[in-house]
Protein backbone atom coordinates (compact mmCIF):
# COMPACT_ATOMS: atom_id res chain seq x y z
CA UNK A 1 0.00 0.00 0.00
CA UNK A 2 1.18 3.38 -0.91
CA UNK A 3 1.99 5.74 2.32
CA UNK A 4 -0.55 8.17 1.59
CA UNK A 5 -3.14 5.65 1.70
CA UNK A 6 -1.22 4.19 4.74
CA UNK A 7 -1.55 7.84 6.33
CA UNK A 8 -5.28 8.39 5.03
CA UNK A 9 -6.32 5.07 7.06
CA UNK A 10 -4.00 6.62 10.60
CA UNK A 11 -6.45 9.75 9.56
CA UNK A 12 -9.23 7.80 9.74
CA UNK A 13 -8.32 6.25 13.09
CA UNK A 14 -7.90 10.17 14.23
CA UNK A 15 -10.82 11.35 13.39
CA UNK A 16 -12.74 8.37 15.04
CA UNK A 17 -11.64 9.22 18.41
CA UNK A 18 -8.85 6.19 18.38
CA UNK A 19 -6.01 6.58 20.24
CA UNK A 20 -1.92 5.48 18.97
CA UNK A 21 -1.98 2.26 20.89
CA UNK A 22 -5.68 1.04 19.64
CA UNK A 23 -4.55 2.52 16.11
CA UNK A 24 -1.13 0.63 15.63
CA UNK A 25 -2.98 -2.37 17.45
CA UNK A 26 -5.53 -2.07 14.37
CA UNK A 27 -3.07 -1.61 11.48
CA UNK A 28 -0.77 -4.33 13.33
CA UNK A 29 -3.88 -6.87 12.71
CA UNK A 30 -4.35 -6.41 9.14
CA UNK A 31 -1.22 -5.08 7.50
CA UNK A 32 1.18 -6.96 9.84
CA UNK A 33 5.36 -5.93 8.74
CA UNK A 34 4.00 -3.55 6.54
CA UNK A 35 2.14 -1.39 9.80
CA UNK A 36 3.91 1.89 10.18
CA UNK A 37 5.98 2.24 13.47
CA UNK A 38 4.70 3.51 16.64
CA UNK A 39 6.34 6.66 16.10
CA UNK A 40 4.90 7.01 12.97
CA UNK A 41 1.47 6.99 13.94
CA UNK A 42 2.03 9.25 16.95
CA UNK A 43 3.76 11.94 14.46
CA UNK A 44 1.27 11.94 11.83
CA UNK A 45 -2.08 12.01 15.18
CA UNK A 46 0.37 15.17 16.31
CA UNK A 47 0.48 16.72 12.46
CA UNK A 48 -3.77 15.86 12.28
CA UNK A 49 -3.96 17.57 15.71
CA UNK A 50 -2.61 20.66 14.49
CA UNK A 51 -4.65 21.03 11.39
CA UNK A 52 -2.48 19.37 8.65
CA UNK A 53 -5.13 17.90 5.85
CA UNK A 54 -2.95 17.18 2.94
CA UNK A 55 -1.46 13.38 3.22
CA UNK A 56 1.82 14.42 0.62
CA UNK A 57 5.61 14.81 1.79
CA UNK A 58 6.88 18.00 1.72
CA UNK A 59 9.93 19.33 0.67
CA UNK A 60 12.37 19.30 3.52
CA UNK A 61 14.78 22.22 3.85
CA UNK A 62 18.03 21.45 2.15
CA UNK A 63 16.68 18.81 0.26
CA UNK A 64 17.81 18.62 -3.57
CA UNK A 65 16.44 20.42 -6.10
CA UNK A 66 15.65 19.82 -9.63
CA UNK A 67 18.60 21.75 -10.88
CA UNK A 68 19.45 22.20 -14.84
CA UNK A 69 22.72 21.31 -14.69
CA UNK A 70 23.87 22.69 -18.56
CA UNK A 71 22.43 26.17 -17.94
CA UNK A 72 24.52 25.89 -14.52
CA UNK A 73 27.15 25.21 -16.06
CA UNK A 74 27.23 27.41 -18.07
CA UNK A 75 27.12 30.04 -15.72
CA UNK A 76 29.54 28.46 -13.74
CA UNK A 77 32.15 28.24 -16.71
CA UNK A 78 31.84 32.05 -17.36
CA UNK A 79 32.06 33.14 -13.43
CA UNK A 80 35.36 31.24 -13.19
CA UNK A 81 37.02 32.57 -17.03
CA UNK A 82 36.46 36.01 -15.31
CA UNK A 83 37.79 34.93 -11.95
CA UNK A 84 40.17 31.83 -11.85
CA UNK A 85 40.97 31.76 -8.33
CA UNK A 86 37.81 31.64 -7.22
CA UNK A 87 36.57 28.58 -4.32
CA UNK A 88 34.18 26.24 -4.96
CA UNK A 89 32.66 27.69 -1.46
CA UNK A 90 32.48 30.70 -2.96
CA UNK A 91 30.72 29.58 -6.26
CA UNK A 92 28.05 27.66 -4.36
CA UNK A 93 27.28 31.35 -2.77
CA UNK A 94 27.10 33.40 -5.88
CA UNK A 95 24.68 30.71 -7.05
CA UNK A 96 22.83 29.46 -4.21
CA UNK A 97 23.14 25.74 -4.81
CA UNK A 98 25.20 22.83 -2.19
CA UNK A 99 28.65 22.43 -2.19
CA UNK A 100 28.07 18.93 -3.34
CA UNK A 101 26.03 20.12 -6.61
CA UNK A 102 28.86 22.84 -7.66
CA UNK A 103 31.19 20.33 -6.86
CA UNK A 104 29.73 18.09 -9.16
CA UNK A 105 29.04 20.57 -11.79
CA UNK A 106 32.83 21.87 -12.04
CA UNK A 107 34.42 18.70 -11.91
CA UNK A 108 32.21 16.23 -13.96
CA UNK A 109 29.94 18.19 -16.05
CA UNK A 110 33.16 21.01 -16.93
CA UNK A 111 36.09 18.88 -16.50
CA UNK A 112 37.97 21.64 -14.41
CA UNK A 113 40.61 21.06 -11.86
CA UNK A 114 41.94 23.72 -9.17
CA UNK A 115 45.92 23.23 -9.81
CA UNK A 116 48.87 25.60 -8.54
CA UNK A 117 50.50 27.98 -10.87
CA UNK A 118 53.27 27.55 -12.44
CA UNK A 119 55.90 29.03 -10.28
CA UNK A 120 58.65 31.13 -12.86
CA UNK A 121 61.55 33.09 -12.19
CA UNK A 122 60.82 35.74 -14.61
CA UNK A 123 57.45 36.59 -16.71
CA UNK A 124 58.78 36.52 -20.16
CA UNK A 125 57.98 39.26 -22.69
CA UNK A 126 57.10 39.00 -26.19
CA UNK A 127 60.44 40.13 -27.25
CA UNK A 128 62.41 37.05 -24.42
CA UNK A 129 59.64 34.60 -26.23
CA UNK A 130 61.35 35.52 -29.49
CA UNK A 131 64.83 35.23 -28.54
CA UNK A 132 64.20 31.92 -27.29
CA UNK A 133 62.40 30.52 -30.36
CA UNK A 134 65.63 32.25 -32.04
CA UNK A 135 68.69 30.42 -29.88
CA UNK A 136 66.18 27.50 -29.62
CA UNK A 137 66.00 26.91 -33.22
CA UNK A 138 69.84 28.12 -33.76
CA UNK A 139 70.70 25.65 -31.53
CA UNK A 140 68.97 22.50 -32.85
CA UNK A 141 70.46 23.94 -36.67
CA UNK A 142 73.79 22.87 -35.25
CA UNK A 143 72.87 19.81 -33.97
CA UNK A 144 70.89 18.80 -36.80
CA UNK A 145 73.84 19.68 -38.85
CA UNK A 146 76.52 16.98 -37.13
CA UNK A 147 75.12 15.49 -34.31
CA UNK A 148 77.78 13.55 -33.27
CA UNK A 149 80.65 15.97 -33.34
CA UNK A 150 78.10 18.93 -31.42
CA UNK A 151 77.45 16.43 -28.54
CA UNK A 152 80.60 15.41 -27.59
CA UNK A 153 82.37 19.05 -28.06
CA UNK A 154 79.50 20.43 -26.18
CA UNK A 155 79.82 21.18 -22.57
CA UNK A 156 78.21 23.18 -19.69
CA UNK A 157 78.33 24.51 -16.36
CA UNK A 158 76.31 26.10 -13.69
CA UNK A 159 76.39 27.06 -10.02
CA UNK A 160 74.35 24.91 -6.95
CA UNK A 161 74.19 24.87 -2.97
CA UNK A 162 74.19 21.55 -1.66
CA UNK A 163 73.59 21.44 1.69
CA UNK A 164 75.58 19.77 4.15
CA UNK A 165 72.45 17.50 5.27
CA UNK A 166 69.42 17.46 3.19
CA UNK A 167 66.51 15.36 4.99
CA UNK A 168 64.50 13.37 3.02
CA UNK A 169 61.07 14.87 2.29
CA UNK A 170 57.85 13.99 3.66
CA UNK A 171 57.52 11.31 0.94
CA UNK A 172 60.88 9.72 0.91
CA UNK A 173 61.01 8.89 4.58
CA UNK A 174 57.68 6.87 4.52
CA UNK A 175 57.99 3.50 6.40
CA UNK A 176 55.97 0.31 6.44
CA UNK A 177 55.15 -0.56 9.96
CA UNK A 178 52.09 -2.29 11.87
CA UNK A 179 51.46 0.18 14.44
CA UNK A 180 51.92 4.07 14.69
CA UNK A 181 54.60 3.90 17.69
CA UNK A 182 57.24 2.01 15.44
CA UNK A 183 57.42 5.29 13.02
CA UNK A 184 61.36 6.50 12.98
CA UNK A 185 61.67 10.54 13.97
CA UNK A 186 62.54 12.03 10.78
CA UNK A 187 64.74 15.00 11.76
CA UNK A 188 63.65 18.79 10.12
CA UNK A 189 66.30 21.05 7.94
CA UNK A 190 66.34 24.70 8.93
CA UNK A 191 67.92 27.94 7.21
CA UNK A 192 71.06 27.59 9.72
CA UNK A 193 72.28 24.30 7.92
CA UNK A 194 75.35 24.74 6.57
CA UNK A 195 75.65 25.08 2.53
CA UNK A 196 78.41 24.37 0.06
CA UNK A 197 78.42 26.62 -3.31
CA UNK A 198 79.22 24.01 -5.83
CA UNK A 199 80.51 24.82 -9.84
CA UNK A 200 80.30 21.97 -11.90
CA UNK A 201 81.17 21.41 -15.13
CA UNK A 202 80.21 18.32 -17.44
CA UNK A 203 79.52 17.12 -20.56
CA UNK A 204 77.78 14.17 -22.30
CA UNK A 205 80.20 11.84 -20.77
CA UNK A 206 80.37 12.80 -17.04
CA UNK A 207 81.71 15.45 -14.60
CA UNK A 208 84.92 17.23 -15.90
CA UNK A 209 85.06 18.98 -12.79
CA UNK A 210 83.27 20.57 -9.65
CA UNK A 211 84.77 23.35 -8.04
CA UNK A 212 83.71 24.01 -4.35
CA UNK A 213 83.60 27.40 -3.02
CA UNK A 214 84.97 27.95 0.97
CA UNK A 215 82.43 29.41 3.03
CA UNK A 216 81.50 33.17 2.48
CA UNK A 217 82.98 33.23 -1.20
CA UNK A 218 80.65 34.03 -4.04
CA UNK A 219 81.19 33.47 -7.53
CA UNK A 220 82.61 37.04 -8.96
CA UNK A 221 84.02 37.31 -12.19
CA UNK A 222 87.71 36.59 -11.13
CA UNK A 223 86.77 33.54 -9.39
CA UNK A 224 84.90 32.52 -12.72
CA UNK A 225 87.47 32.95 -14.77
CA UNK A 226 89.84 31.72 -12.75
CA UNK A 227 87.65 28.44 -13.18
CA UNK A 228 87.81 28.77 -17.11
CA UNK A 229 91.44 28.64 -17.22
CA UNK A 230 91.67 26.10 -15.28
CA UNK A 231 89.09 23.88 -17.06
CA UNK A 232 90.70 24.76 -20.33
CA UNK A 233 92.92 21.68 -20.84
CA UNK A 234 90.66 18.81 -18.72
CA UNK A 235 88.21 20.10 -21.88
CA UNK A 236 90.43 19.54 -24.34
CA UNK A 237 92.10 16.47 -22.46
CA UNK A 238 89.09 14.92 -23.06
CA UNK A 239 88.76 14.28 -26.80
CA UNK A 240 92.86 14.25 -26.80
CA UNK A 241 92.61 17.09 -29.80
CA UNK A 242 93.75 20.53 -29.27
CA UNK A 243 92.57 21.13 -33.36
CA UNK A 244 87.89 20.85 -32.24
CA UNK A 245 86.97 24.08 -30.71
CA UNK A 246 85.15 23.44 -27.96
CA UNK A 247 81.48 24.38 -27.64
CA UNK A 248 80.53 26.12 -24.25
CA UNK A 249 76.65 26.68 -22.63
CA UNK A 250 76.33 29.22 -20.08
CA UNK A 251 73.67 31.06 -18.54
CA UNK A 252 73.65 34.67 -18.62
CA UNK A 253 74.47 35.59 -14.92
CA UNK A 254 76.56 38.85 -14.32
CA UNK A 255 80.18 37.08 -13.84
CA UNK A 256 79.75 34.64 -16.78
CA UNK A 257 78.21 37.79 -19.52
CA UNK A 258 81.14 39.91 -18.14
CA UNK A 259 82.86 42.04 -20.36
CA UNK A 260 86.13 40.91 -19.38
CA UNK A 261 84.71 36.83 -19.06
CA UNK A 262 83.99 36.84 -22.83
CA UNK A 263 87.33 38.31 -23.64
CA UNK A 264 88.97 35.53 -21.76
CA UNK A 265 86.70 32.52 -23.46
CA UNK A 266 87.66 33.92 -26.58
CA UNK A 267 91.59 33.86 -25.74
CA UNK A 268 90.85 30.54 -24.78
CA UNK A 269 89.30 29.65 -28.66
CA UNK A 270 86.24 28.84 -27.21
CA UNK A 271 82.49 28.32 -29.45
CA UNK A 272 79.95 29.71 -26.96
CA UNK A 273 76.41 28.95 -27.71
CA UNK A 274 73.76 31.78 -26.95
CA UNK A 275 71.35 31.02 -23.88
CA UNK A 276 67.81 32.61 -24.06
CA UNK A 277 67.04 35.18 -21.26
CA UNK A 278 65.37 34.41 -18.12
CA UNK A 279 65.44 30.56 -19.02
CA UNK A 280 66.65 27.98 -16.28
CA UNK A 281 64.07 25.33 -17.83
CA UNK A 282 66.24 24.97 -20.74
CA UNK A 283 69.90 24.65 -19.09
CA UNK A 284 70.56 20.81 -18.82
CA UNK A 285 71.99 21.49 -15.57
CA UNK A 286 69.05 22.77 -13.70
CA UNK A 287 66.53 20.51 -15.28
CA UNK A 288 68.78 17.02 -15.19
CA UNK A 289 71.97 16.77 -13.48
CA UNK A 290 71.08 19.08 -10.34
CA UNK A 291 67.93 17.03 -9.55
CA UNK A 292 69.40 13.81 -9.66
CA UNK A 293 72.51 14.94 -7.87
CA UNK A 294 70.33 16.65 -5.03
CA UNK A 295 68.39 13.45 -5.17
CA UNK A 296 71.13 10.78 -4.40
CA UNK A 297 72.37 13.15 -1.72
CA UNK A 298 69.00 14.06 -0.12
CA UNK A 299 69.29 12.30 3.51
CA UNK A 300 72.93 12.03 4.06
CA UNK A 301 75.33 14.08 5.79
CA UNK A 302 78.43 14.97 5.15
CA UNK A 303 81.06 16.46 7.76
CA UNK A 304 83.10 19.38 6.71
CA UNK A 305 86.29 18.46 8.69
CA UNK A 306 86.16 14.42 9.29
CA UNK A 307 87.64 12.00 6.54
CA UNK A 308 85.16 9.27 5.67
CA UNK A 309 85.15 5.98 4.59
CA UNK A 310 83.09 6.72 1.60
CA UNK A 311 85.86 5.70 -0.37
CA UNK A 312 85.14 2.17 0.56
CA UNK A 313 81.30 1.83 0.40
CA UNK A 314 79.30 0.22 -1.76
CA UNK A 315 76.78 2.21 -4.32
CA UNK A 316 73.52 0.81 -2.61
CA UNK A 317 75.00 2.00 0.83
CA UNK A 318 75.28 5.71 -0.40
CA UNK A 319 71.96 5.25 -2.56
CA UNK A 320 69.87 4.34 0.81
CA UNK A 321 67.75 2.16 -1.32
CA UNK A 322 65.41 -0.75 -0.21
CA UNK A 323 68.53 -3.52 -0.47
CA UNK A 324 70.55 -1.25 2.07
CA UNK A 325 73.36 -3.07 3.94
CA UNK A 326 74.45 -6.97 2.99
CA UNK A 327 77.44 -9.13 3.05
CA UNK A 328 77.74 -8.51 -0.75
CA UNK A 329 78.55 -4.87 0.64
CA UNK A 330 81.16 -6.04 1.66
CA UNK A 331 82.55 -7.45 -1.13
CA UNK A 332 82.34 -4.19 -3.17
CA UNK A 333 84.76 -2.98 -0.33
CA UNK A 334 87.42 -5.75 -0.94
CA UNK A 335 87.07 -4.46 -4.58
CA UNK A 336 88.45 -1.44 -3.90
CA UNK A 337 90.74 -2.64 -1.19
CA UNK A 338 92.29 -4.42 -4.48
CA UNK A 339 92.44 -1.43 -6.25
CA UNK A 340 94.31 0.60 -3.37
CA UNK A 341 96.76 -2.10 -2.75
CA UNK A 342 97.88 -2.50 -6.89
CA UNK A 343 97.49 1.04 -7.38
CA UNK A 344 99.53 2.58 -4.33
CA UNK A 345 96.20 5.17 -3.95
CA UNK A 346 92.97 5.02 -2.24
CA UNK A 347 90.13 5.07 -5.10
CA UNK A 348 88.52 7.90 -5.61
CA UNK A 349 90.73 9.92 -3.37
CA UNK A 350 91.13 12.90 -5.38
CA UNK A 351 87.04 13.65 -5.40
CA UNK A 352 84.66 15.44 -3.42
CA UNK A 353 82.49 13.57 -1.58
CA UNK A 354 79.84 14.41 -4.03
CA UNK A 355 81.71 14.01 -7.10
CA UNK A 356 82.50 10.63 -5.87
CA UNK A 357 79.33 9.78 -4.40
CA UNK A 358 77.64 10.88 -8.39
CA UNK A 359 80.62 8.63 -9.87
CA UNK A 360 79.79 5.44 -7.86
CA UNK A 361 75.97 5.64 -8.16
CA UNK A 362 76.68 6.47 -12.35
CA UNK A 363 78.18 2.80 -12.35
CA UNK A 364 81.98 4.36 -12.70
CA UNK A 365 84.53 1.83 -10.72
CA UNK A 366 88.20 1.86 -10.35
CA UNK A 367 90.22 -0.77 -11.78
CA UNK A 368 93.91 -2.30 -10.98
CA UNK A 369 96.45 0.14 -13.27
CA UNK A 370 98.53 -2.05 -15.83
CA UNK A 371 99.87 -2.10 -19.54
CA UNK A 372 96.49 -3.53 -20.49
CA UNK A 373 94.26 -0.84 -19.48
CA UNK A 374 93.33 1.77 -22.20
CA UNK A 375 93.11 4.80 -20.48
CA UNK A 376 96.41 4.60 -19.36
CA UNK A 377 97.22 4.89 -23.05
CA UNK A 378 95.61 7.67 -23.47
CA UNK A 379 96.95 10.04 -20.63
CA UNK A 380 98.73 12.51 -22.15
CA UNK A 381 102.25 12.86 -20.18
CA UNK A 382 103.62 16.05 -21.21
CA UNK A 383 102.34 18.00 -17.84
CA UNK A 384 103.40 15.14 -15.59
CA UNK A 385 105.79 15.99 -12.77
CA UNK A 386 108.82 13.56 -11.51
CA UNK A 387 106.38 11.92 -9.22
CA UNK A 388 103.46 10.85 -11.68
CA UNK A 389 105.83 10.39 -14.33
CA UNK A 390 107.49 7.67 -11.76
CA UNK A 391 103.97 6.12 -11.32
CA UNK A 392 103.25 6.25 -14.91
CA UNK A 393 106.26 4.08 -15.88
CA UNK A 394 105.76 1.67 -13.05
CA UNK A 395 101.77 1.05 -14.32
CA UNK A 396 103.24 0.68 -17.85
CA UNK A 397 105.86 -1.57 -17.43
CA UNK A 398 103.59 -4.28 -15.14
CA UNK A 399 100.70 -6.40 -16.07
CA UNK A 400 98.57 -7.85 -13.56
CA UNK A 401 96.89 -11.32 -13.71
CA UNK A 402 93.57 -12.20 -15.91
CA UNK A 403 92.26 -14.01 -12.60
CA UNK A 404 93.06 -10.21 -10.53
CA UNK A 405 91.46 -8.23 -12.84
CA UNK A 406 87.90 -10.86 -12.80
CA UNK A 407 88.34 -11.29 -9.26
CA UNK A 408 88.50 -7.16 -8.61
CA UNK A 409 86.71 -5.48 -11.37
CA UNK A 410 83.84 -8.30 -13.03
CA UNK A 411 83.64 -9.64 -9.63
CA UNK A 412 83.84 -7.70 -6.16
CA UNK A 413 83.38 -4.12 -7.91
CA UNK A 414 80.31 -5.31 -10.09
CA UNK A 415 77.53 -2.60 -9.67
CA UNK A 416 74.73 -4.68 -9.30
CA UNK A 417 74.98 -6.46 -5.69
CA UNK A 418 72.76 -9.15 -6.87
CA UNK A 419 75.48 -10.55 -9.53
CA UNK A 420 78.16 -9.98 -7.03
CA UNK A 421 79.42 -13.39 -5.94
CA UNK A 422 79.67 -14.47 -1.90
CA UNK A 423 82.72 -14.60 0.35
CA UNK A 424 82.17 -18.39 -0.13
CA UNK A 425 82.22 -18.37 -4.08
CA UNK A 426 84.99 -16.46 -4.24
CA UNK A 427 86.96 -18.79 -1.91
CA UNK A 428 87.10 -21.29 -5.06
CA UNK A 429 88.36 -18.60 -7.65
CA UNK A 430 91.63 -19.37 -9.19
CA UNK A 431 92.86 -16.22 -7.82
CA UNK A 432 92.43 -16.85 -3.97
CA UNK A 433 93.39 -20.58 -5.06
CA UNK A 434 97.18 -20.01 -5.86
CA UNK A 435 97.71 -18.51 -2.60
CA UNK A 436 97.29 -21.59 -1.34
CA UNK A 437 100.92 -22.99 -3.24
CA UNK A 438 102.58 -20.73 -2.51
CA UNK A 439 104.99 -19.48 0.27
CA UNK A 440 103.66 -17.29 3.59
CA UNK A 441 106.49 -15.07 2.61
CA UNK A 442 105.48 -14.76 -1.30
CA UNK A 443 105.64 -10.63 -2.31
CA UNK A 444 102.57 -9.51 -3.13
CA UNK A 445 103.17 -8.33 -6.73
CA UNK A 446 104.43 -11.77 -7.40
CA UNK A 447 101.06 -13.38 -6.24
CA UNK A 448 98.71 -10.28 -8.25
CA UNK A 449 101.05 -10.72 -11.91
CA UNK A 450 101.01 -15.08 -11.66
CA UNK A 451 98.61 -16.46 -14.23
CA UNK A 452 98.50 -19.65 -13.13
Amino acid sequence: MADQEMRAVIRNYFLNGSTIAKCKEEMDKHYGGRSPSASSIKWWFQQFKLGRTDLSDRPKPGAAQQIDIPSLGHSVLKAIKGDRKTSLRELSGQFKVGYSTIHKVVKDHLGLKKLTTVAVPHNLSDANKEERVKCSTEMLRKYNAKPGPFMKYLFTMDETWIPLYDPLSRTESMEWVSDRSEVSQRPTSSQRDKKAMACVYWDGQGIIKIFWLNDGETVNGDVYRSQLVEIDPLVRARHRSNKRTPLFLQDNARPHKAALTMDKIKELGWTTLTHPPYSPDLAPSDYFLFSNLKRFTRGQKFSTNAKTNLNWLAPELLEQNLLGYTSTSDIYSLGITCCELANGCVPFSDLQPTEMLLDKLTGNFPRPIDSNCGELSELPTNDLNEEERLRYEAYRNRRFSSHFHTFTVDLCLHHDPYKRPSAAQLLNHKFIKQLKKLDSGTNLLTILNRDS
